[in-house]
């Protein structure tokens, strides 16, 4: 704001406002910097309490080997191609049923939850609406691969 009122249109000889404006940005944050200190930096054997506990000891370690990064995106992978499947072959209540009662984008939520969400509905239609989905996704080309998949993958003996 301060560069929009100080940059002068008419000066033949001007920079582009983008060149001015970058100089009072680059000032501002750097006098916010000083002003507030903020370069110190704090050190993970700082104690947070009387116990002796230390900031380190308070971070959770979780290892990502490749193991699990290559499990993780096999799972991204699968829940795309599962969505669109869905969307192929799924009414809009079967897919909203399915994704509410599996914590699709969220909570888990039980199909008493889900009946009541539907007027005149029961648990038992809410329990029939589910079933009829999953029985129509397992039909589906991409299932019986992903099951041959898996199959050959852990070797059941089925």
């Amino acid at each position: 704001m301060i560069a929009a009122r100080k940059y002068e249109f008419d000066n033949p000889k001007k920079a582009k406002f983008m060149t001015y404006a970058i100089h009072w940005i680059y000032s501002k944050i750097n006098r916010f910097v000083q002003q507030r200190n903020t370069n110190d930096e704090a050190s993970l054997n700082a104690f947070i309490n009387d116990d002796d506990l230390e900031l380190v000891d308070t971070i959770v370690d979780r290892a990502f080997g490749y193991d699990e990064v290559v499990e993780y995106l096999y799972y991204q992978e699968v829940r795309k191609e599962l969505e669109l499947i869905m969307d192929e072959a799924l009414t809009l209540k079967e897919r909203v049923t399915i994704k509410l009662n599996y914590g699709w984008e969220g909570e888990c939520i039980s199909l008493d939850e889900i009946a009541s969400m539907y007027e005149g509905e029961d648990k038992q239609r809410a329990i029939v609406t589910k079933n009829s989905a999953l029985a129509k996704i397992r039909r589906t080309p991409w299932a019986r691969r992903e099951w041959e998949y898996r199959r050959r993958k852990y070797d059941y003996n089925y």
